[in-house]
């Protein structure tokens, strides 16, 4: 991350040269004053583009928040547009054709999967269960005449531990709802999968599932951090602030 960045100077330099060299082309073949109101006409373009694919982008994503769904295909497209909008609006010639190249397919297609593919690898997300059944039916089973079933369960993969397992391995937060012993089981948690933090709460007494609201607490090496009852939304947007610092605090 701060390789880029460090870099970021040198490529503005490199686009204003260009920026500079490839106007005075246009302004040689069209003439100067041509070559303005062209460039002000992509700009205000960019412009227009900018407010309808901002407002569309986020309309989808508001959208897939309220359906509590993750944002798909239709966000990441709307994404790419506002990306092409906004380099369309800035004023130059490059930059015009790399909003247009956006915009437009095949390319705005590429930066659709592209930004699927990076978010892809920055984040991810999995509520796995412990278990699955060691046999799957082909059919459906029948009962028999009030005979019990044994139902023959086999530990699923532990995805946290194979994740930590890798080196680097991702900022890793996982999650831990006990019915007993919670900062106890979440501490050996977060120690034996070598977790960067875990989000504990406690599983009962009107808590946990079937409420509208929570309250969960946060544990990491040395610190926790409790997020009183509220709204399951209110607290979805706390824990990702408080993962996104702690990450900042760790990851820089």
């Amino acid at each position: 991350m701060r390789r880029p960045l460090a870099l970021l100077p040198v490529g503005l330099a490199l686009l204003s040269l260009a920026e500079i060299v490839v106007f005075l082309s246009v302004a040689h073949a069209i003439g100067g004053g041509w070559a303005v109101l062209l460039m002000l006409a992509f700009t205000v373009a960019g412009l227009a583009l900018l407010r309808r694919e901002g407002i569309r982008g986020w309309r989808r994503f508001r959208a897939a928040a309220d359906e509590g769904r993750p944002p798909g295909p239709d966000v990441s497209n709307s994404l790419a547009g506002l990306g092409g909008a906004l380099l369309l609006a800035l004023p130059g010639f490059v930059t015009s054709v790399l909003g247009l190249a956006l915009l437009l397919p095949p390319g705005r297609i590429f930066a659709r999967r592209g930004i699927e593919n990076f978010a892809g690898r920055r984040l991810g997300s999995a509520a796995v269960g412990d278990y699955r059944p060691n046999a799957v039916a082909a059919h459906k089973l029948k009962k028999h005449d009030g005979a019990d079933l044994t139902l023959q369960l086999a530990e699923n993969p532990d995805i946290l531990a194979s994740l930590s397992a890798k080196q680097p391995h991702p900022f890793l937060v996982g999650f831990a709802a006990e019915t007993q012993n919670v900062e106890i089981y979440a501490r050996d948690k977060l120690q034996r999968k070598g977790l960067d933090m875990i989000a504990a709460n406690q599983v009962g007494e009107g808590l946990g599932f079937e409420t509208a609201d929570n309250a969960i607490t946060l544990y990491w090496a040395d610190g926790s951090l409790e997020l009183p009852r509220a709204d399951k939304c209110a607290l979805a947007r706390q824990l990702i602030e408080c993962v996104a610092s702690r990450y900042k605090a760790v990851r820089g």
